[in-house]
């Protein structure tokens, strides 16, 4: 299948809206069957009760209905994973499958003569299958579906001679009008604790922390499903004689419900991942140190591919216009890795600082900042003569010069003087 990453919003960086980003649409089977109808029992007893002429009917039934659509779960973000599963129109096939076996037996106690013959034994099949469109839910169209197979004319009237004493034979005839109803009605999907009862509503799931490259879910489908199973049945007996011809004995209706249930009912439940993009960038802040003005630093910047799904984006530079960066789009597949190469460029000595977006559809960390920082300076110029530091105070040195000025020279004669007076006082 090829990955699908849909771009639904302008591609300028930092639009007035945000961009939007979608994983793969996953399809979802939902599907199960249910043998409402499997192995039930029902024996009417003899009717009319009492009556020397009487006919008991053995019924078993089989099968059930069977349900199964197609939905598909679709993910987008930024700001948070909002998933939506939608039913796929025509996809809904409802089966019913309704087998009933039925078995007759005729008893009689007629002038001190009784007996019972097995008359008769049939079965009948009641088959039907339609389309719809899911989801069934509440607000849906439709809402529910029944669906409901009958058996009118499906047995046809027939006769059979029992013989009962010399001259007298029992006619017995009967039809059958057998109905099976399947009914689906939707509640709900359920992902991860979360409810959709409404078609297409809007749930949120948390980011991944641990497996950045995709988002596990298991979703659940809830509806009633309901079942019917009912029979008329209709015999008809007469008792005939060669002579005399034949006398209607009873002709009577038999309802008979062999099941009606609601039950509610959970379809699933469907394991599966979307894939997403995971942004992996080892520059987390960069400074580019001293850099002469006017000569350009670059920064190599590996932008990998985590995820399971193409990663994009888009790059900025906010800040002082020394530093850019190139190119400012990028695309990675799964596994691989794009990049850029990011620039300081000092036009005038000082510091600069500026801030790297990059914004990418990486669900986890959407948009990264990385701190720029660097220095610019001006080498001097070799042409222009040293500039001559005075010597600090305490440089050593004698401090003498070649020149003695004139009042050094007057108080070196004044200590001479005194020296020589000392020694004439000795």
């Amino acid at each position: 299948m090829v990955l699908s990453l849909l771009l639904l919003t302008a591609p300028q960086a930092h639009a007035d809206q945000p961009r939007m980003y979608a994983s793969e649409v996953i399809e979802l089977e939902f599907g199960d069957y249910f043998n409402a109808f499997e192995a039930i029992d029902y024996d009417t007893g003899s009717l009319p009760s009492g009556s020397p002429l009487a006919v008991r009917f053995f019924i078993r039934s089989f099968g059930g209905s069977h349900a199964e659509f197609l939905s598909e779960s679709h993910l987008t973000w930024p700001d948070a994973l909002t998933q939506q599963i939608v039913g796929v129109p025509g996809t809904g096939i409802l089966d019913l499958d309704s087998r009933i076996d039925l078995a007759a037996q005729v008893s009689f106690d007629l002038w001190g003569i009784a007996g019972s013959y097995d008359v008769w034994s049939e079965r009948i099949v009641l088959e039907r299958q339609r389309t719809f469109d899911p989801d069934l839910l509440a607000d849906g169209t439709p809402s529910s579906l029944e669906m409901v197979a009958d058996g009118d004319g499906l047995i046809r009237p027939f006769t059979v001679g029992v013989p009962l004493i010399a001259g007298l034979e029992l006619e017995f005839r009967v039809q059958v009008f057998p109905r099976a109803t399947t009914f689906l009605s939707g509640y709900h999907y359920e992902t991860e604790g979360q409810i959709a009862d409404q078609t297409a509503q809007e749930v949120m799931h948390e980011i991944p922390r641990n497996n950045r490259g995709r988002l596990r879910l298991v979703t659940r489908y809830v509806a009633d499903v309901g079942a019917s199973l009912s029979l008329i049945v209709q015999p008809t007996m007469a008792v005939c004689h060669s002579w005399f011809g034949c006398y209607s004995v009873a002709t009577f209706d038999i309802p008979i419900h062999m099941v009606n249930d609601v039950v509610q009912h959970t379809f699933g439940p469907r394991v599966y991942e979307h894939p997403l993009p995971a942004l992996e960038s080892t520059v987390t802040w960069h400074d580019y140190g001293e850099i002469p003005v006017e000569t350009l630093s670059n920064l190599q910047l590996p932008l990998t591919n985590l995820g399971q799904l193409p990663l994009e984006g888009w790059m900025e530079i906010e800040g002082d216009d020394s530093f850019s960066v190139f190119p400012p789009y990028f695309y990675a597949t799964e596994g691989n890795t794009s990049g850029a190469v990011v620039t300081f460029d000092p036009r005038e000595p000082g510091p600069k600082a500026a801030t790297l977006i990059i914004e990418s559809n990486d669900p986890r960390d959407p948009i990264l900042r990385v701190p720029l920082s660097g220095t610019g300076w001006v080498e001097p110029d070799p042409e222009e003569p040293p500039v001559e530091v005075p010597r600090l105070s305490g440089e050593v040195g004698c401090g003498c010069s070649s020149t003695t000025s004139a009042g050094s020279s007057s108080v070196l004669a004044l200590l001479l003087s005194l020296v020589l007076l000392r020694r004439r006082r000795r």
